[in-house]
């Protein structure tokens, strides 16, 4: 009889844990040097009607920026592009060079028992010597979820991709709770 209830028991545990768990924040960043006096940034002008959580992507990174000593101008200084997107998890990203394509993003697959779809939420940012046209930072912060939104993910796509900021970059996985 014990035998009976713990089966639907586990069944249920593990329906449930298919769609939850940690989420892991992938990053992967590169640094130059800062050039002296660049701690001035504007954003790129985005062509056409603004995007409300563009608008939230940048306000979230000009936060972070600020809060590491930089300051926002009109039209003067690093130039920061920020990009944002999503796409389904199950496609890969490749990239061909020369002859050969090389896999840039795997496809994920599905957990066992999951019943929705996951997507990748994606989120970059570049940081552009405008005098130069040198990089000053390059970074790419993105998370697989199956339920949660961008716009929950954005906060910490953007603490996560300007995390090595002003230090030598490289690639890292966080782990955070949230939904999946």
């Amino acid at each position: 009889m014990l035998l009976i209830r713990t089966i639907p028991l586990a069944f249920l545990v593990g329906i449930v844990t298919a769609c939850s768990g940690p989420i892991q924040t992938r990053v992967d960043s590169a640094a130059s040097p800062l050039p002296i006096g660049a701690l001035q940034f504007h954003f790129a002008q985005t062509p056409g009607p603004t995007n409300g959580l563009l608008t939230e992507a940048q306000d979230a990174v000009s936060a972070q920026l600020v809060s590491k000593g930089w300051t926002k101008a009109a039209d003067t200084g690093a130039l920061v592009t920020v990009t944002i997107a999503e796409r389904p998890a199950s496609i890969a990203i490749t990239q061909q060079q020369d002859t050969e394509t090389h896999t840039r993003v795997p496809a994920k697959r599905q957990k066992p028992l999951q019943r929705c779809k996951d997507v990748e939420h994606r989120l970059s940012i570049a940081v552009t010597d405008t005098a130069t046209g040198a990089a000053i930072y390059n970074a790419s912060a993105s998370e697989y979820h199956c339920k949660g939104t961008l716009t929950m993910s954005l906060p910490y796509l953007v603490r996560a991709a300007l995390k090595d900021f002003g230090e030598k970059g490289g690639k890292s996985v966080q782990t955070r709770a949230g939904v999946e």
